[in-house]
């Protein structure tokens, strides 16, 4: 995968100017993840860093022998770094592929040589990292703040911005969820989920379908935050 339009749309290499992308292209290799394939496993050595080129993929940690979902990856998102940079021997969640996915696999070396080499890229890590801690930071607020319709409309409002699509004219979520997968990212019930998701489709704001989430009224969702 030598296009390097696509490697200037990764947000870790956005500042690298053609020829530099074109020197580390070499360094890089790309694998393909079938739906379901695991990744990595929480608490197995650390060696790779990876970028999600296309597909989703699923994080998540597992309690009491149950999985819960942590977050959904999509184009452009890195996992598995931060064991790389701390000093952590170990992966502290489980990743899998939530749909047929492809990913850029960079060795640790190579990864820390990364930084060492191109200060932008160690701009960009730092940037993204900083951002993870916010964002985990505004979600404890949401939790303690907000009920769980309105932390279930702030996930579908990310959950559409990164992954939204048009299929057979209807603008969907483009995954496929289960209202466990719902439930473990706004921290409620499944139950509490399933009733939350039948008063929106009763309000015409979605609709589910297989799984997927057919996102009605878009207007709605996206404004819901701002209206309340």
């Amino acid at each position: 995968m030598r296009n390097i339009t696509i490697w200037k749309d990764i947000p870790l290499f956005k500042d690298l100017y053609p020829e530099d992308i074109e020197e580390i292209l070499p360094l890089l290799r790309t694998m393909s993840f079938p739906k379901g394939k695991r990744i990595f496993d929480e608490g197995e050595p650390s060696h790779h860093a990876y970028i999600v080129i296309s597909g989703a993929i699923k994080v998540y940690r597992t309690t009491q022998g149950r999985e819960h979902t942590v977050d959904l990856l999509g184009q452009g998102d890195i996992f598995g770094d931060m064991e790389l940079v701390d000093p952590i021997k170990e992966r502290l969640l489980s990743v899998v592929s939530h749909r047929d996915s492809v990913v850029c696999v960079i060795d640790g070396k190579v990864f820390k040589q990364f930084i060492a080499q191109y200060p932008s890229v160690k701009d960009r890590l730092l940037q993204l990292q900083i951002n993870r801690l916010i964002l985990a930071n505004e979600k404890l607020h949401e939790m303690k703040i907000n009920d769980a319709k309105t932390r279930l409309m702030l996930a579908l409002q990310k959950l559409y911005s990164k992954f939204g699509a048009q299929e057979e004219g209807r603008t969907i979520i483009n995954l496929r969820l289960t209202h466990q997968d719902l439930a473990d990212m706004v921290g409620t019930l499944r139950e509490t989920v399933s009733l939350l998701l039948k008063d929106l489709q009763q309000q015409d704001v979605v609709q589910m379908q297989n799984q997927k989430i057919i996102i009605v009224n878009p207007e709605a969702l996206m404004g819901f935050a701002k209206s309340e």
